[in-house]
């Protein structure tokens, strides 16, 4: 088959929406013929990659707008970024149109940037469609719009916006004509109210079958524990309230911070002004390998997102069997099984902080909790390949292919299956 995915994000070796991308378009290359239209902020690391390894297979249309056009030159979630996608995408459109009339392609898949909020307009291929997985129906708890400071406001118009977001003609109409992964319950519920048929659950992140240790790392028995934090310096992350939760718990346990971002100089003061230099050390922003090592070396995993489709970096931690601590909401609450976790309820800041110093400390005073946790974190990791995932979408992907051929509405180059033979 011709099958073409769109994503803004690409790029090997990286977690979230770029690995997100990257890994499907290598899967659908195995067995088809597959164009990629991607923006470039990560080309050198494609082709670099692609020398190494390279894919017959697949095809890459790098496409980024002029700068006339839109003057933000953008990365990650940097300020600017949702004008720079809204616009990009509907340029990749026009160009996807281009190339399908040259090409004409059996099948469409759109990944990034992976949010319900910006539908992806290629379900007007008039082809079979494939959406997601996506997030962005979750919200944040209103007890918890402090957490965002002056942005507070802001963040609260985010969660009326999308609470009418099922009222868009633009979302109503991809929604009814795609096949759709919802990566948490809120996303699915907003596409199922925008009318959605084509609908299913599945957690966006998967791991490289490599990544994951053959057997759960053994930890050394001792008195106080290191907790190990990772992600973006941003407000919904909420990395304070790990700090509100360690200054109850005993001053032998430490906790390492992972990451950069826009709040990096203020949580940083923050730590400090709190009396935690000697107990909360950040490690600045790390590549894969150095992550992989501070999760090998922790204790367990700690993560205080308010606002977050699934949290992939949990799951990356649980392949290294680190016991984990989370906030008992949205898409990780669900996936994460209760066997790995401590799920704490998120219901005000000064409650769910308390009950966060508990579980904190309950996963310090047991080794043996801690061990049977982290089996259980990597039993349930092992399980999130790519391979195995794949396959579960690609049934999904055939039995709706099958579908769409039965409605007469198929380009005439369309296959009634995608799995090759």
């Amino acid at each position: 088959m011709k099958i073409l995915v769109v994503g803004r994000s690409f790029a090997p070796g990286r977690g979230s929406e770029p690995g997100f991308t990257w890994n499907w378009a290598r899967h659908w290359s195995r067995e088809h013929q597959v164009w990629v239209i991607a923006h470039p902020e990560f080309r050198d690391d494609v082709e670099e990659e692609l020398r190494r390894t390279p894919q017959p297979n697949l095809h890459i249309v790098w496409m980024d707008l002029p700068r006339w056009l839109c003057p933000w030159r953008v990365s990650g979630r940097g300020a600017g970024v949702g004008v720079h996608y809204v616009m990009w995408l509907q340029a990749a459109y026009r160009r996807a149109r281009a190339l399908h009339a040259e090409i004409g392609f059996d099948f469409a898949h759109h990944m990034s940037l992976g949010t319900v909020s910006v539908p992806s307009p290629l379900w007007r291929l008039g082809i079979p469609f494939l959406w997601g997985p996506i997030g962005g129906g979750q919200t944040t708890p209103a007890a918890f719009l402090r957490c965002f400071g002056r942005d507070r406001f802001r963040e609260a118009l985010r969660s009326w916006r999308v609470r009418l977001l099922h009222l868009s003609p633009t979302l109503r109409k991809a929604a009814r004509r795609s096949l759709v992964l919802a990566t948490n319950p809120e996303t699915l519920e907003v596409l199922r109210r925008a009318g959605a048929t084509a609908v299913y659950p599945l957690l966006d992140g998967a791991l490289p079958g490599e990544f994951i240790p053959e057997a759960p790392i053994a930890r050394p028995t001792r008195d106080g524990i290191t907790l190990l934090w990772a992600g973006a310096f941003e407000s919904r992350k909420a990395l304070p309230l790990a700090f509100e939760a360690l200054l109850r718990t005993d001053p032998g346990i430490r906790l390492q911070v992972a990451g950069a971002g826009p709040k990096e100089a203020e949580w940083r003061e923050l730590a400090s002004s709190m009396g935690l230099e000697n107990r909360v050390e950040f490690l600045g922003l790390l590549s894969w390998p150095e992550l992989r090592r501070h999760f090998g070396e922790a204790d367990g995993f700690l993560f205080t997102s308010i606002r977050d489709s699934s949290g992939t970096v949990v799951l990356e931690a649980m392949a290294y069997a680190l016991p984990i601590v989370v906030l008992n909401h949205q898409g990780v609450g669900t996936y994460v099984p209760d066997s790995a976790a401590l799920k704490v309820p998120v219901t005000n800041p000064t409650e769910t902080v308390a009950a966060l110093a508990t579980a904190i400390g309950r996963l310090a005073s047991s080794p043996f909790m801690r061990d049977e946790m982290g089996r259980a974190a990597w039993e349930f990791a092992r399980l999130q390949v790519w391979d195995q995932k794949t396959v579960m979408v690609e049934q999904l992907v055939d039995d709706y292919m099958n579908q769409y051929l039965k409605t007469g509405t198929t380009a005439a180059r369309a296959r009634s299956t995608l799995i090759a033979g």
